[in-house]
């Protein structure tokens, strides 16, 4: 049996209809609230989609994910569909949703898990999608993918998974080939077409193997989809009864409302649509009831028949002949791509499924189609077979596939190959050669200068069309070349994708056609906990072991895997009794039941422990002739590492264990047995002493005081868990095969005797982490880091904790001993205090504990372990917060902690906890309360809940009985922080409070400032609604309707409370609050900027007037300098190098405003060098913070916690590392500790205010759209500018004259000189306003030039949120730019003087004296300032149109082609005398004379 199989597999196919037999279909209250779904819609029937009805029912909304289809509907004024596809993709969340609930309670119920526990979270269930055959976008995959899990699949349990694999067409396949009654030979060819509601897919598939326990199959033609489904037929059948309507309105008054879709909707049409054809069913005429109808009323104009309406068989056809026109065409697109290819397959069986596709008119339709009129690829007696169970046979496909992979080992599934419908790369560098690289980016190789390497560049792997085994790997080599230094053996990856065809595939990431899809991420192979490391070496020896003796063929039963206890005599079973007798026998016939579907827990190879040694002895004697092995060295490393750490614990039991009435010392001296034998069976057979292999050094096994230092040796440098290993360490750590020097990795030692070995190595770990929070929280106090780096580090610190903790559960918790997380903690203090001669459990006289052991109380964590047992009994006692009444005193931000005695720490430390308990409890209410049932201004979705505080909360919801560890840890590091900071606890809240200011103002700014403004991709992210619900987020606390509640309700105790009590006690939620807060309001804005351009626009004009020597340096404007460095410099704010020539002004803008490079470049296809966009799209400000963005949103209560582990943080740490592969290899708290120097360093980066800037560029380009007004009204006419939004496009004018070949530079100049003078009154006297936290971008250098050294110091200080301070400049420099400044003020007047000279009314160009003369008509309907002819040609030259002259001839010739009826008598005889005028004439010879040159 494959062993990654899940407990249970749940297979979903979310049809446009039908989702298996439930409708696709929900009914909406007016509110927006959801009302009803599936079955439960039909009550809700009379109101909902009848017009002045209070509810709205929605259909048919999964098709609206793909945006074309959406268009397209809305294009048709089909007013049911979604406003947007983020609508879309909520109707299907809402649905897939319930149906989620709904599969959990039915399966919770058949295994009786139902209310149980924590029901099904624990169990391994897989959930397998298909997607529509017509999505090839993998985009829509991706949004598809996000809406199933937050619609709650595959994230309700650790070991829940979501997959979407197969597309509709191959499921159905599938489904064909395993379970159809045709009997598929070698090499047949079938065609599967799935006719569902709204799509119909078609799939060509060649049977590979005719082995009926795992038949295969492979792709001969992508699979194929068209918009074609039984949703067509209702739409036409309504449409039929609306033009009836339509021509009788003298009944109307008679009619119920709504009549087409009450009947679409009836059950007597639906029994006629789908029994149409059946023999039984053919009449001449179908008389369909209407609901609401008198019985005796007739109308022959209608064809209502005694309250019936009466429909003909030819009506009948005519809903379904378009459908199956359709899909012949469909069949018949893959029979002639089969002709077309050459190949001489013959289809023999065309199988129909999906609710169309089991229609008998359909079937029969096509059977006469396709035997009337043959196709050369169709065989003669070609058969239309319909499916068993055509509505069922999608969803049956992933499940039957998933089945056989199963049987088959992992191995084998349904589909041998698959035909890529897109193609994928991966971008890398190569040597670069001019004539193969123009234009392309190119850096110098490190290590050989003469070498230049051409980057991002794209090497695919697989092309469109290309046939891809889904069960073999695709191997590429690829080479990099390493510095001495270096030690990393993995680096991220770019893979990109084209739907291009294969031989128009772009070469590089520069040209058109392909985009990024995602980014591989290599992760370290050395992060494992310590008790994975103590784990590989048991699975090591029992790899090892296994594999040899399969190699030299020992028997199935050494090598069976087994689950059972080890076989010692002297271990006694544990004999269940009661009511956990009684469970167990329940859950155990569940578990029954399903491994009889085929549905089984998840299964491991596990090597029986009594088969070490007979596996050891034969291994053995079958090489007791060779005399010498060759083993790897980790083997014998493992088992002596085991040995050691094993003995130290046996004898720690043997010493410490009777205190706690420990009974697993016996499993322990057994495994230490077993594993000692076979190391004296195995060490004769080498031929080097065993002791001289190259093995870790072990510390010594004296006494100790503390048994964890025998895990010290996992620090050894030269213990590498990974070997050589080439693969993911992820995959490694999750029990999958994986080679380590030599042995794969696919066994794991039975070992029921582990349990304190797993808590030591937690504890371990976890000590760590402490001590690295206690460190960051120390730095943050001394000013050396800020909030937020420390709280999210400290909280991503308690994810790691409770990780880890579920890694080693089995072995901690499913133990003989049955000792709790807290029985641990206590046999680590016990032990610890004996060495000392302390009895922890003799109290001191008049206090609850023993304070002499207070030290080892703390380091253990007892102390938390007490304080949440002594508040979570009392909480759970009562339905209301539990109050603290001062009974252990008030805690005392005054007291020095260390070196307070240890009744006074005591004291402290529960003071501590009780206080902010209540707040905590409130909190959580507060977080799981209806909307509707809080009291007003309270909100129950708060952005942020920290681990503490949600472990607190979900300790009192779930009524769990034992403490878990990670949560005694949690409220360890909220001790930790108070004692750390002391006198500076409230610190934190004040930050808050005065960034939620900073962000509340400058977001009314915002809103007032664009009060009267909308650009639409604004409008359609709602926008200013996410920035109106960021800012009511920020003034939560503001406003503090917390305190009021508690004050209202009595909660207050007999200490004086001041407000805001819960924040000034827990730094840790101010910390990752201003860090939600700061990183959302960097997202909107930069969002808001990709929408409006602003900054992006005005950093080109700016960058123009700086290569003018128009600024110098001490007129430079900082804050743009700033955002060149935020994107990485000027290279990447602009589309490659910044420009500096004139001529790459404008070719820059529109290449950033998406139009291609080539546009510039004069080829035989783009004569006229006509503009034209690229698939990418216009460019825009990338976000910063990649790292802060990344942990930004996961901070919800809905999330119910993200569990990262150290895998998942080293992968968001080399999303912010260029170079990933110098990241150096790192433990657990070496890895927060650098997660908190990321968060750090980026603060900078998201402490911009994009807002404030982009309202800096606004003014400036409202004030220079007013200057350069006239100039442009007259050129390109008074619409040159229609609305504000497009204020940034006045860059593109200015840079645009340069491409005047009269005048073009000298116009240039003009416009670059007033758009200086603008710039000088406009922002020179702000050109500092626009950040948070730093006073100079000397702030920003410091950081650059420094990045080992991420410490910024106090200049970070979140204190500091003053107004940044004036700059002072020293008079020498103040004299510089104020003489600048003079001289710059005489040109700008030199210039206004020329440009007032200059007539504002050109009809002068028209009648110049030397001249040809003008007809005079040519001049009618122009305006003042406006003339026919070209006022800018030099004498002497052709005269020539006017801009405004081929505005107009454009406009009306437009309007002669569309409607020549609509065009006046007047434009058409000027139109005429254009034509004939030697002004078109001249203008059309030099257009073409353009276009040639």
């Amino acid at each position: 049996m494959y062993s990654d199989s899940p407990a249970i597999v749940v297979s979903v196919d979310l049809g446009t209809t039908y989702t298996g037999v439930v409708p696709t279909t929900l009914v909406y209250n007016a509110n927006g609230t959801l009302s009803s779904w599936g079955f439960l819609c039909a009550d809700d029937e009379l109101e909902a989609g009848v017009p002045g009805g209070a509810k709205v029912r929605r259909e048919f909304f999964k098709i609206f994910m793909d945006a074309d289809t959406l268009a397209d509907a809305q294009q048709q004024g089909l007013t049911s569909a979604p406003q947007s596809v983020s609508e879309a993709q909520q109707f299907v969340t809402d649905f897939l949703r319930q149906v989620c609930a709904h599969v959990r309670e039915s399966i919770e119920t058949q295994i009786g898990r139902r209310g149980v526990g924590n029901g099904w979270a624990d169990l391994a269930v897989e959930f397998l999608f298909s997607v529509p055959t017509t999505w090839t976008s993998q985009s829509i995959v991706n949004s598809f993918k996000k809406v199933v899990r937050e619609a709650g699949f595959g994230v309700e349990g650790p070991k829940h998974s979501a997959q979407v694999d197969l597309t509709e067409a191959e499921a159905a396949a599938v489904a064909t080939l395993k379970t159809s009654a045709i009997s598929f030979g070698m090499g047949s060819v079938f065609l599967t077409v799935d006719a569902g509601g709204g799509t119909t897919a078609s799939a060509l598939m060649q049977v590979t193997s005719s082995n009926t326990a795992v038949p295969q199959m492979a792709s001969l033609h992508a699979v194929n989809g068209v918009g074609i489904g039984a949703t067509l037929i209702d739409r036409l059948f309504m449409r039929l009864v609306q033009q009836r309507l339509e021509v009788c309105l003298d009944a109307a008054a008679h009619i119920p409302p709504g009549l087409p879709l009450r009947l679409a909707r009836s059950h007597q049409f639906r029994t006629v649509k789908h029994k149409f054809g059946e023999r039984a069913y053919m009449q001449a005429l179908f008389r369909i009831p209407i609901e609401g109808l008198a019985y005796s009323f007739s109308h022959a104009g209608l064809g209502i028949e005694n309250g019936r309406m009466v429909f003909t068989l030819q009506e009948m056809q005519s809903l379904f002949n378009p459908q199956i026109e359709g899909i012949v065409n469909r069949i018949m697109g893959e029979l002639e791509w089969l002709r077309t290819m050459g190949h001489l397959h013959q289809v023999q069986y065309m199988v129909l499924s999906g609710g169309l596709g089991s229609s008998a008119y359909v079937r029969d339709k096509l059977q006469q189609r396709f035997l009337v009129h043959q196709h050369p690829n169709a065989s003669d007696q070609v058969a239309v077979i319909p499916c068993n169970d055509p509505q069922l046979v999608v969803v049956r496909g992933p499940l039957l596939d998933r089945q056989q992979r199963w049987e088959s080992g992992g191995a084998t599934s349904v589909l041998s190959t698959r035909i890529a419908r897109a193609s994928y790369g991966v971008i890398v560098q190569e040597i670069y050669v001019p004539a193969m690289h123009p234009n392309e980016d190119v850096r110098p190789d490190p290590f050989e200068p003469s070498k230049k390497w051409a980057l991002n560049q794209i090497q695919w792997l697989i092309k469109k069309g290309d046939q891809v085994n889904p069960n073999a790997f695709l191997v590429k080599s690829f080479q990099i070349r390493l510095a001495a230094t270096e030690t990393a053996r993995a680096w991220n990856s770019h893979i990109v994708i084209s739907h291009n065809a294969p031989s128009q595939l772009p070469s590089s990431m520069k040209q058109d056609g392909a985009y990024r899809l995602c980014e591989v991420m290599m992760l370290p192979s050395n992060l494992y906990s310590t008790y994975r490391q103590y784990k590989h070496d048991t699975d090591v020896v029992a790899s090892w072991l296994a594999q040899t003796g399969k190699t030299l063929g020992c028997t199935a039963e050494l090598i069976a895997s087994n689950s059972a206890s080890p076989a010692n005599p002297n271990l006694k079973s544990a004999r269940l009794k009661g009511k956990a007798r009684k469970a167990a026998k329940f859950h155990a016939a569940a578990e029954a039941r399903w491994q009889a579907k085929g549905l089984s827990e998840r299964q491991k190879y596990v090597l029986a422990l009594k088969n070490f040694v007979p596996l050891a002895e034969f291994i053995g004697t079958k090489l007791s002739e060779a005399r010498v092995v060759e083993i790897p060295d980790v083997v014998p490393a493992a088992i002596e590492r085991a040995i050691t750490v094993r003995k130290g614990f046996a004898q720690l039991l043997q010493e410490h264990g009777r205190v706690l009435k420990l009974e697993s010392n016996e499993n322990h001296s057994y495994f230490v047995s077993v594993l000692e034998k076979v190391r004296h069976i195995l060490e004769p057979l080498f031929k080097d002493s065993w002791v001289k292999r190259a093995l870790p050094k072990l510390p010594k096994t004296a006494a100790t005081a503390n048994p964890f230092d025998l895990l010290e040796f996992y620090d050894a440098p030269d213990f590498d868990l990974a070997g050589d290993l080439t693969g993911n360490s992820k995959e490694a750590a999750k029990g999958k095969e994986t080679v380590d020097e030599g042995v794969i990795v696919d066994y794991e030692a039975e070992d029921s005797a582990s349990s304190l070995v797993a808590f030591a190595t937690l504890f371990r770990d976890v000590r760590a982490l402490r001590m690295q929070v206690k460190s960051l929280w120390a730095a943050y106090a001394k000013g050396e880091l800020s909030l937020p780096s420390v709280a999210v580090a400290t909280n991503t610190a308690i994810n790691i904790a409770r990780f880890m903790e579920e890694d080693a559960a089995d072995s901690i918790r499913l133990n003989r001993d049955k000792k709790t997380p807290k029985d641990w903690a206590l046999f680590y203090c016990q032990m610890a205090a004996s060495s000392q001669g302390i009895d922890i459990t003799e109290p001191t006289p008049g206090c609850d504990i023993n304070l002499s052991a207070f030290p080892m109380l703390d380091e253990s964590m007892t102390i938390s372990f007490i304080l949440l047992e002594a508040w979570i009994s009392q909480a759970r006692a009562s339905s209301e917060v539990v109050t603290y009444n001062g009974k252990f005193g008030w805690y005392d931000l005054t007291i020095d902690y260390n070196s307070a005695p240890a009744d006074v720490k005591w004291q402290q430390d529960k003071a501590a906890f009780l206080e902010v308990a209540p707040q905590f409890d409130l909190m959580g209410r507060f977080n799981t309360t209806p909307p509707d049932a809080l009291p007003e201004g309270l909100c129950s979705d708060m952005p942020v809940e920290d681990e503490l505080l949600r472990g607190l909360r979900l300790l009192l919801t779930r009524k769990e009985k034992v403490l878990p560890f990670w949560l005694a840890f949690a409220t360890t590091i909220h001790l930790d922080v108070r004692r750390v900071l002391g006198r500076q606890s409230e610190k934190p809240f004040w930050a808050m409070m005065r960034y939620n200011m900073a962000i509340d103002d400058s977001i009314t700014q915002n809103l007032e400032y664009y009060e009267n403004l909308t650009i639409k991709g604004w409008e359609q992210m709602h926008g200013d609604r996410q920035l109106i619900k960021l800012q009511n987020e920020a003034r939560w606390f503001t406003e503090n309707p917390l305190y009021k509640v508690i004050e209202s309700t009595g909660l207050l105790t007999s200490r004086d409370n001041k407000e805001h009590t819960f924040l000034k006690m827990h730094p840790l939620f101010c910390g990752l609050w201003i860090h939600y807060i700061r990183t959302t309001y960097h997202l909107l804005a930069t969002q808001f900027e990709r929408c409006w351009g602003g900054i992006l626009y005005t950093g080109h004009l700016y960058n123009a007037l700086c290569n003018e020597n128009l600024i110098n340096d001490a007129a430079k404007w900082d804050d743009m300098d700033l955002f060149y460095r935020l994107q990485g410099g000027k290279d990447k704010f602009f589309v490659g190098a910044a420009p500096t020539e004139r001529d790459n002004y404008h070719k820059q803008l529109c290449m950033m405003m998406g139009f291609s490079a080539t546009s510039f470049i004069a080829s035989t296809r783009n004569k006229t060098r006509k503009l034209v966009p690229t698939r990418a799209g216009p460019r825009s400000l990338v976000a910063q913070g990649k790292v802060s963005s990344m942990f930004h949103n996961q901070y919800r209560p809905s999330m119910e916690g993200i569990k990262l582990s150290v895998d998942d943080v080293q992968a968001i740490l080399n999303k912010k590392s260029p170079n990933p592969q110098k990241t150096p290899q790192a433990t657990p708290s070496q890895l927060i500790h650098q997660l908190a120097l990321d968060i750090e360093a980026e603060i900078p980066e998201t402490s911009v205010d994009y807002l404030a800037m982009h309202r800096q560029c606004w003014d400036f380009l409202r004030s220079l759209e007013g200057a350069v007004d006239p100039y442009f009204r007259r050129v390109a006419g008074p619409g040159w500018i229609e609305r504000e939004h497009q204020l940034p496009f006045v860059v593109g004018y200015i840079f645009s004259t340069v491409l005047d070949p009269v005048g073009g530079e000298s116009k240039m100049t003009e416009f670059l000189v007033l758009a200086f003078k603008v710039y000088k009154e406009v922002v020179a006297p702000y050109r500092k306003d626009v950040t948070f936290f730093l006073e100079t971008i000397q702030d920003y250098d410091k950081m650059l030039s420094h990045p080992e050294d991420r410490f910024l110091g106090p200049m970070l200080n979140e204190l500091s949120l003053g107004e940044p301070k004036e700059e002072e400049w020293v008079d020498s420099e103040f004299e510089e730019m104020m003489e600048y400044d003079r001289e710059m003020d005489a040109m700008c007047r030199e210039i206004d003087l020329e440009w007032d000279e200059e007539p504002e009314d050109r009809i002068g160009a028209d009648f110049r004296p030397n001249d040809p003369p003008l007809d005079l008509r040519l001049r009618e309907g122009f305006g003042p300032g406006e003339s026919f002819r070209d006022s800018y040609a030099e004498p002497g030259e052709p005269v020539m149109m006017s801009v405004e002259a081929m505005q107009r001839w454009v406009r009306v010739s437009r309007a002669l082609e569309r409607n020549p009826i609509a065009v006046s008598q007047k434009d058409a005889e000027w139109l005429r005398l254009v034509l004939r005028s030697p002004e078109f004439q001249n203008t059309r010879q030099r257009a073409d004379r353009e276009r040639h040159a």
